[in-house]
């Protein structure tokens, strides 16, 4: 695979949260906005999202490996 690329900047966040747990039922989102330059129509940037662990997640969710570059 590819290697993934990463943006570092300057700026800095200090978040602090309370979690709590509940079972709710969520869905998937898949889109997918064509881009208008004709150089690039087979480059694709994926972005991922999700709530379904916060980093609690069990065994194979991959929810703590560090420096994971795939989507999970």
């Amino acid at each position: 695979g590819r290697k993934s690329i990463n943006f570092y900047g300057k700026t800095e966040v200090s978040v602090t949260t309370d979690v709590v747990r509940s079972r709710v039922k969520s869905r998937n989102v898949v889109a997918m906005i064509p881009g208008s330059d004709p150089q690039l129509k087979n480059e694709f940037i994926v972005i991922g999202a999700h709530y379904d662990h916060l980093g609690m997640g069990g065994p194979g969710s991959g929810s703590r490996l560090i420096d994971t570059t795939a989507v999970h």
